[in-house]
C-alpha cells in the first residue's frame, strides 16, 4: 500500500504515472541497497545490554522498511510501468504482492549476514 501510495503522490504531483513508477523504483532500489549498511553502521555502535529494548524496536522498523523496499524494488523485475500504469498486457499489478515473498528470503539473508558481522 506504501509503494502504491507513494506512486499515487508522485503523479499527483505532475508526473506521469510510467515516469513516477520508474522514479519509485529508482528510490527504492537505491533505499535497499544503501539502508543496510547505515542501519549497520548506526546498530553497531548501540548495541549493549543496557538498551536490548531499543535495539530491537530499531531492528523491526528497520525490517519493515527494507521489507517494502525489496518489495518494490523486485517488482522492477517482473513487471513494466505500462502493465501498472494501463494494464496493458492482461496483468493487473498482482505481481506486486507476490514479490513480497520474494524479499522475505533476501531479508533472511541480510539478518544472518547482520548477525556474523556483529559477532
Amino acid at each position: 500500500m506504501l509503494i502504491i501510495g507513494f506512486q499515487m503522490l508522485l503523479m499527483l504531483i505532475g508526473l506521469e504515472c510510467t515516469t513516477a513508477w520508474k522514479f519509485t523504483w529508482f528510490l527504492t532500489i537505491l533505499a535497499c541497497v544503501i539502508g543496510p549498511f547505515l542501519f549497520f553502521s548506526k546498530i553497531v555502535k548501540s548495541v549493549s545490554l543496557e538498551n536490548y529494548e531499543k535495539v530491537k524496536k530499531q531492528l523491526l522498523l528497520f525490517n519493515i522498511f527494507e521489507y517494502v523496499m525489496l518489495q518494490s524494488s523486485l517488482s522492477a523485475f517482473y513487471s513494466n510501468p505500462k502493465t501498472l500504469c494501463y494494464v496493458g498486457d492482461g496483468q493487473n499489478g498482482l505481481e506486486l504482492i507476490f514479490t513480497g515473498w520474494l524479499a522475505l528470503p533476501i531479508l533472511i539473508a541480510i539478518s544472518f549476514v547482520f548477525e556474523k558481522l556483529a559477532n
